[in-house]
């Protein structure tokens, strides 16, 4: 079956030795394309039917899915560009009873061919995973994930992943340019990237407070007004062992930026193909956008004549915009 895996079940195989990564879900991508929610229904269901009835002689033994067979958000998934749903999962191992989520996505353009990865289990013998994430797209999956939401978990990975031996030159490509098409889909702000590849943290999220933020993940502490969020999501304590974490957030961004410049990945891209590309298209549709704005706020204070002349202004815009988007895609 067409299933790839993803996530942090691939993460902590990239990892070096030693250095522990707790996964949370099991997260797959469905390569084929589904338009219908019950063919989606009907492919998910089987396959994990098939997996939680195969017998097999390890100490493990799941819950047939056929008796509880549902899927979470079904419903709403297929009006999403790139869905994603979930269901649970039980199992026994060596007699105790666990309960594990299963994450599927769908409908998601992936550009790069998977990677077969030898599965080092931590016990057990390795086993071949035929279709994983390639480590290009988990770099760049992290970065996008930095861009649009503040998760220390995800710094936590990059530090490692741009590490990896693997992480050469043409993966290093492979991985921009998938950034940059991310960015493109989700119309990311240029001054996120140059934020981030300039460490500017603080920048990059002007809404919170970073400091208190990671007092909470990394520490424990909480403030009178911080929200708490999910624990497998943002506790230092439920992704690794907080050893393996610096206890001050300067020394975090610190061992986070010497990987990064390690692996190529410094403020000189900003100046470099795609990048400099994305840069360039972001701040010239910045630009279309206010001018815009200002003729349109124009328009509820100027006459008839002035009112035609502030839209023939604005198809003019919208031509320029038009044509100048057709030219770089």
């Amino acid at each position: 079956m067409p299933f790839m895996l993803k996530g942090s079940y691939v993460t902590r195989q990239y990892l070096p030795d030693g250095v522990e990564r707790f996964p949370a879900d099991m997260d797959w991508v469905y390569m084929l394309h589904l338009q219908k929610e019950k063919e989606a229904e009907r492919i998910f269901s089987d396959w994990v039917t098939n997996i939680t009835e195969l017998k097999i002689d390890d100490g493990i033994t799941f819950r047939s899915f056929t008796e509880d067979r549902f899927w979470r958000l079904m419903d709403y998934a297929m009006a999403d560009d790139f869905p994603t749903v979930n269901t649970d999962i039980v199992c026994t191992v060596h007699g105790f009873e666990i309960g594990l989520r299963v994450d599927i996505s769908f409908n998601l353009p992936i550009e790069q061919q998977p990677a077969t990865l030898t599965y080092q289990p931590i016990e057990g013998e390795a086993f071949v995973v035929p279709f994983t994430v390639p480590l290009s797209l988990q770099v760049s999956w992290k970065i996008h994930q930095t861009l649009v939401r503040e998760r220390f978990k995800d710094l936590f990975d990059l530090t490692y992943l741009v590490n990896h031996p693997a992480f050469n030159s043409e993966v290093r490509t492979q991985t921009l340019i998938a950034l940059v098409n991310e960015c493109k889909t989700d119309n990311v702000h240029h001054e996120k990237l140059i934020s981030f590849f300039n460490y500017e943290f603080e920048k990059l999220y002007p809404f919170v407070s970073i400091k208190a933020d990671w007092d909470f993940w990394r520490h424990g502490i909480e403030t009178t007004n911080k929200i708490k969020f999910s624990a497998w999501d943002e506790m230092a304590e439920n992704i690794t062992n907080t050893d393996f974490i610096p206890a001050q957030l300067p020394d975090f961004f610190q061992n986070l930026k010497g990987s990064m410049e390690t692996a190529g990945l410094t403020p000189a891209l900003l100046n470099q193909p795609p990048i400099s590309d994305y840069i360039s298209r972001s701040q010239s549709l910045a630009a279309i956008s206010r001018e815009l704005n200002k003729t349109n706020y124009d328009t509820r204070t100027t006459s008839f004549s002035a009112h035609q002349k502030t839209n023939a202004n604005n198809k003019s815009a919208l031509k320029r915009l038009i044509t100048w988007l057709f030219k770089n895609e």
